[in-house]
């Protein structure tokens, strides 16, 4: 979590989770179908975690030890300044492959056929 410069993340913390969710899904619900099922299924787990994580802010937030000051001040000042965070984001897409989340082969699949089978047909 802690890297050596002081940043730090909790992306592999949160990909573990998810992962364990899976296979508790799994088990209870049985096997998922197919890749769209899968990523569905994550989807929905990374919202309910989101839900579940805005709910504990909310409630640290309104605690009175902070009396007027905002605390989620601070994490705005921080998104502001590091708002491209593309290698980030290109690394966490990575990681979803690699999960066996999401398919990269599926996704090119599809594009390729809707651009050709989009052409109209010359006569």
């Amino acid at each position: 979590m802690l890297n050596t410069d002081g940043s730090f993340s909790f992306t592999e913390e949160v990909l573990a989770q998810v992962d364990a969710f899976l296979a508790e899904y799994e088990q209870v619900q049985g096997p998922l179908t197919d890749a769209l099922e899968r990523g569905l299924v994550v989807s929905y787990a990374l919202g309910a975690m989101l839900c579940d994580l805005e709910l504990v802010w909310e409630a640290l937030c309104s605690a009175p030890i902070f009396g007027q000051q905002n605390p989620r001040a601070l994490w705005e000042e921080c998104v502001r300044r590091n708002a491209d965070r593309s290698a980030e984001r290109d690394e966490i897409a990575a990681e979803l492959v690699r999960h066996g989340w999401v398919h990269v082969e599926a996704e090119e699949e599809e594009t390729t056929a809707d651009v050709g089978g989009s052409a109209p047909a010359e006569a």
